[in-house]
């Protein structure tokens, strides 16, 4: 019954998903911008960056792995009916070497094969990694303890800008020289310290939904810090309900219209005729409550969701109108 339930919740939730996957529908524009990526090489996953920006009539763009600083130019960068494809230039030494890169988008995600030019092939994915504008929580690993505040990110007449309030305390923090390119993030940060102002340089690149890098102090001195986005539970989330025999997965969606906040749902895979409505949602940044109704063609059943914040992911319980509990787990997309 949990897993008929699910199927048919998803499809509710799912009406506002479905319109989210038609906008990410491949598009002549869709592929640009920077793209996170994962090539299983035979020596481990090699990770890094694609950056791709429309050239007149075509597109172009650049690459480079998150161990290093150096770019990869890309040629003959193609994109049609979801099919990309591309070929990323390295130089180095004196030596040249070519990668190319075939695949297509299969939900919100590339997936295909990297073939270099010394030959056999390897495959990979990239997801696209968000706009860095917006408000983040930071955290340093200071050695006298965390340092932790408030980082803002704007963009004023095509350049971006940021703004840092250190939490309990009024000194002003200074920002300048910020740069986000290719998936790297560079920029100074300049503070009072017993009275006299001293200038930080912090660079970071995209781990997931996080932020994470170093700061050099003046003297040479690094540590590491880290930024999250402020969770809020609107947007999607894909789901995976412990349901009796296999777990059930699907997409959780929220949007708020006049202050009210709105669920529905969409499972994966077969659908049936099930329809399932969300109602009585609650979240207060930390805990989450709704209720879910399916009508099934032979019946109708209510089930309580609940869900706290933990590690960035919603983990809780659906319990059905009988007493049957049974685990579930979310992450945003």
């Amino acid at each position: 019954m949990l897993r008929h339930l699910w199927v048919g919740t998803l499809l509710a939730i799912g009406t506002l998903y479905a319109g989210a996957l038609q906008a990410a529908v491949p598009t002549s524009s869709s592929i640009e911008g920077v793209w996170a990526f994962t090539v299983q090489a035979p020596s481990g996953p090699v990770t890094g960056y694609l950056s791709i920006v429309r050239a007149g009539e075509g597109l172009t763009g650049v690459a480079r792995r998150s161990t290093s600083r150096d770019l990869m130019n890309l040629e003959k960068v193609a994109w049609q009916d979801g099919q990309f494809s591309c070929v990323a230039v390295e130089e180095a030494a004196g030596d040249r070497q070519r990668y190319t890169f075939s695949g297509r988008m299969q939900g919100l995600r590339l997936t295909g094969i990297v073939s270099p030019d010394s030959g056999g092939s390897a495959a990979w994915t990239a997801e696209r990694v968000p706009d860095i504008v917006g408000d983040w929580d930071f955290q340093v690993a200071s050695p006298q303890g965390p340092i932790t505040g408030k980082l803002t990110f704007a963009r004023k007449a095509g350049k971006l800008t940021a703004t840092a309030q250190r939490q309990g305390t009024s000194s002003e923090t200074l920002v300048q020289d910020v740069s986000w390119e290719n998936g790297l993030l560079s920029l100074r940060a300049s503070d009072d310290a017993m009275g006299q102002r001293e200038t930080y340089t912090l660079t970071a690149q995209p781990t997931g939904s996080r932020l994470a890098g170093t700061v050099t102090a003046p003297d040479g001195t690094m540590v590491e810090w880290s930024a999250r986005r402020p969770l809020d539970i609107v947007g999607v989330w894909k789901f995976t309900v412990d349901a009796p025999g296999d777990p059930v997965t699907g997409y959780l969606s929220f949007v708020r219209k006049a202050g009210q906040l709105q669920g529905s749902v969409r499972l994966r895979g077969n659908r049936g005729d099930t329809k399932i409505t969300v109602d009585q949602i609650t979240w207060d940044k930390v805990s989450l409550a709704l209720q879910a109704t399916e009508d099934a063609p032979d019946q109708t059943e209510t089930y309580r969701v609940e869900a706290k914040l933990q590690d960035g992911k919603l983990r809780g319980t659906v319990t059905t109108s009988g007493g049957q509990a049974v685990s579930w787990t979310a992450a945003p997309l």
